[in-house]
């Protein structure tokens, strides 16, 4: 199929679909739609069947695509920025260097996708799943990410500054040098994930899941963890300098030689003398029964005091 297929040209699209729909079916008149640097903005393209087909190099902005079938595509270097793709099927597909920024993506599915250098500023992923998702050098900067599914996702070097995770499901994610500045996740689940050398400043997720988290390099400057579970987790080394940690649970959690200094520890359940002992405070803690730090063993600091907010 030549390159210049325009949107508007959509007697030879038809034709090009239909062919394709035959080759998914196995028929001898079938053939594998080559859509590659077509130009299809603004195109019609609702429920269509693409199911792996090539769409390399594609300009499909502004396009149509809620509902449509794109799994096992490859999407490599296509812009599909501003792209309506709610509830699309984008499992398995390939994006290399894809350019999502803007698209409405709610409900869709990216399950096991691969996605590399992809642009997805201001995309809107609300309940979107990813899950089994490997993410390299992605950029989700302002995303919206309510609800959506990234179970034992893979995300490497990505940005998402900014980016809204309330309620949304990481379980068994690992999470490799990723960036959570200003990033919001009320009520997010990270149980069993692994986070290695990654920075939330800034960030508040309150009221999360981080039970039995595996944590390493992990810097988390002037972030609102208040009211969140981080039972079993394993913070040993972890800079929680400066975080908000009121109310939360730490039964079970090692913090050996975790960064508590300048931390806000209030009403904090579970916490043991021993694991306070392991952690590092300063004058600028606050201890969970509201007495400023450094803790000091037989204190009984480590008491919750549930009068206080």
């Amino acid at each position: 199929m030549t390159a210049d297929l325009r949107g508007r040209d959509t007697g030879r699209l038809c034709v090009v679909l239909r062919a394709h729909r035959a080759w998914l079916e196995e028929q001898e008149e079938g053939c594998r739609a080559d859509l590659s640097g077509a130009r299809l903005e603004g195109a019609e393209l609702e429920s269509a069947q693409l199911s792996g087909a090539i769409l390399t190099g594609a300009s499909l902005r502004g396009a149509r695509l809620a509902g449509a079938d794109l799994s096992g595509a490859v999407l490599d270097r296509a812009d599909l920025r501003d792209a309506s793709l709610e509830g699309a099927d984008l499992s398995g597909a390939s994006l290399n260097a894809t350019r999502l920024d803007g698209a409405m993506m709610a409900g869709a599915s990216l399950v096991e996708g691969h996605l590399s250098q992809v642009s997805l500023r201001r995309a809107s992923l609300g309940r979107a799943r990813l899950v089994e998702a490997r993410l390299e050098g992605c950029n989700f900067e302002r995303a919206l990410l309510v609800e959506a599914g990234l179970h034992q996702v893979q995300a490497l070097d990505c940005c998402f500054f900014e980016a809204d995770f309330r309620e949304a499901k990481l379980l068994g994610a690992r999470l490799i040098n990723c960036r959570f500045d200003n990033a919001t996740g009320e009520g997010a689940v990270f149980s069993g994930a692994r986070l290695e050398s990654c920075e939330f400043r800034l960030a508040v997720f309150r009221r999360c899941n981080f039970h039995r988290v595996r944590a390493s390099g992990l810097h988390c400057f002037r972030s609102d963890f208040a009211g969140s579970n981080f039972e079993d987790a394993e913070l040993n080394g972890v800079d929680l300098a400066t975080a908000d940690l009121r109310g939360s649970r730490f039964g079970g959690a090692s913090l050996l030689t975790t960064d508590l200094r300048n931390a806000n520890l209030l009403s904090c359940r579970g916490l043991t003398s021993q694991q306070l002992m392991q952690a590092r405070t300063d004058p600028g803690t606050v201890l969970p029964s509201g007495a400023s730090g450094p803790y000091l063993r037989g204190s009984g600091d480590e008491q919750p005091n549930r009068n206080s907010r």
